[in-house]
């Protein structure tokens, strides 16, 4: 199988730490072109230059030295098959995705014909990031679960090995809607991360970054505020009070405790943000910004709306001088300005400010996006403010749909979604039985979720109640 040059013996004498083009070349003409020390240091020279992004060079000679170790010690060799995954690497890189593609998968069929599980694990690794950059998420997560079994078998359950790939799966899982299965792998991942690192780790923070918001995100609000103050700690004890991780964390605290409905501590702990934001890092600052206009929201479910006004010009003008008027958090605010218009009672302005940016949030963001969705719900409640019920209800069954899609049944915008539509029931039906009873079933999930002293359960009990009753 070898060349007649030379044997494997001969390539343990040779120093291959450094390789260069005219290395290469003394080493192929004092032993010859299919001797297997020539052919692994033409490997590792373009090993080399991938890594310097000399890739076109690379590829020159990768191809020739892969069709000669092909011949030489045969296709499913180990050092065959290295080669061919550096060349799919390479084309990676390069944008020839579907050769890539096709190389990976033949590197991950040799390993699985020499029933060599680990290193066929790494080649499904290389094939599901491919996959993955073409958001082929279908195809990319049996890989992945795949090679999770794979490194189970091997380093056992409870090892710091699994962490990138739980936090990979999970971050699929998410991107496809499975909040359920994302959480179960992050809680996972959080709880390898205290075993190995300790709370107070860089990477067990992270962790907790991404666990929190999905919990929020499912409406398990108790466990996600847990996480949230825990995280907040541990943020400030490792960074610093006033490091703006820890402030961005405290902000996201302040919405979540906005949801439930403490808005007194929500306040609190925004305006608390804000004033370190501010100091550090200007008004004109993204983040500044983002807590200025959780602010607003704050503001405007406590009724205090002559106060959310000024604010609430404040994040537009800024928002729009430094990030652009079709920047996210630019249409995020322009949401807090139709709440701030409808709980004003302006509900012509209100109408036309949802109804034009709309077409602009859809354009910049897709029809899916929650901004997009957040407006939606804006612009039924006006309609339905108006008497347009209908319309209105057209309005809020698309968001409650497209909402649903992203999170959970308990979530307070799920929630307030449902109870909007089963309003605009009562109002359709003249309080028929079945439309208030559908109305009285919200209302009663949310004071199971969030409380009977929540204002979205006290805004709408009024409506759960027959007229004259």
């Amino acid at each position: 199988m070898l060349g007649k040059e030379g044997s494997i013996q001969d390539f343990d004498s040779i120093p291959v730490a450094q390789f260069s083009p005219e290395a290469v070349e003394e080493l192929k003409s004092r032993l010859g072109p299919s001797h297997l020390s020539v052919l692994t240091s033409t490997v590792e020279l373009g090993n080399q230059l991938k890594a310097q992004q000399r890739l076109k060079e690379a590829e020159g000679l990768l191809r020739p030295a892969l069709e000669m170790l092909c011949e030489v010690v045969g296709p499913l060799h180990k050092l065959t098959l290295d080669a061919k995954t550096s060349l799919g690497l390479i084309m990676h890189e390069l944008g020839h995705l579907a050769e890539a593609e096709n190389v990976f998968r033949e590197v991950v069929r040799g390993y699985k014909d020499i029933n060599d599980s680990r290193h066929r694990a790494f080649a499904q690794r290389r094939l599901a990031a491919l996959l993955s950059s073409q958001y082929r998420l279908v195809e990319t997560l049996p890989i992945l679960y795949d090679v999770l079994c794979v490194h189970r078998k091997e380093v056992g359950h409870h090892r710091e090995f699994l962490l990138p790939l739980l936090a990979e799966i999970s971050s699929l899982e998410h991107e496809q809607g499975n909040l359920d299965k994302a959480i179960v792998h992050l809680r996972e991942c959080a709880f390898l991360h205290r075993r190995f690192k300790g709370k107070r780790h860089s990477p067990s923070l992270d962790a907790f970054d991404k666990l929190a918001p999905l919990l929020y995100l499912q409406g398990q609000l108790g466990e996600a505020e847990s996480l949230f103050r825990e995280l907040l700690d541990a943020q400030q004890r490792c960074l610093g009070p006033r490091h703006p991780q820890a402030l961005s964390t405290k902000g996201t605290l302040g919405s979540l405790l906005l949801d439930r409905g403490r808005l007194d501590e929500a306040e609190e702990l925004v305006r608390e943000a804000l004033a370190a934001q501010k100091a550090m890092m200007g008004h004109l600052n993204k983040n500044t910004l983002s807590s200025m206009n959780m602010l607003v929201g704050i503001l405007c479910a406590q009724g205090r709306y002559s106060e959310a006004a000024p604010v609430c010009q404040a994040v537009l003008e800024g928002s729009c001088m430094s990030l652009g008027p079709m920047h996210v958090n630019t249409l995020g605010s322009i949401c807090r300005l139709s709440t701030l218009l409808l709980g004003q009672a302006q509900y012509w302005p209100a109408e036309n400010v949802c109804r034009k940016s709309l077409d602009m949030m859809r354009r910049a963001l897709g029809s899916d996006h929650p901004v997009v969705l957040t407006q939606l719900r804006n612009l039924a409640e006006t309609l339905l403010a108006r008497g347009a019920t209908d319309e209105a209800k057209s309005a809020v069954t698309e968001a409650l749909s497209k909402w649903r899609r992203r999170l959970g049944a308990s979530h307070p915008v799920i929630l307030e979604c449902r109870a909007t539509e089963a309003h605009i029931g009562v109002i359709q039906t003249a309080s028929d039985v079945d439309a208030v009873a559908a109305m009285q079933s919200v209302v009663g999930d949310m004071r199971t979720t969030l409380g009977v002293h929540h204002h979205l359960t006290q805004k709408y009990a009024a409506a759960s109640t027959p007229a004259g009753s």
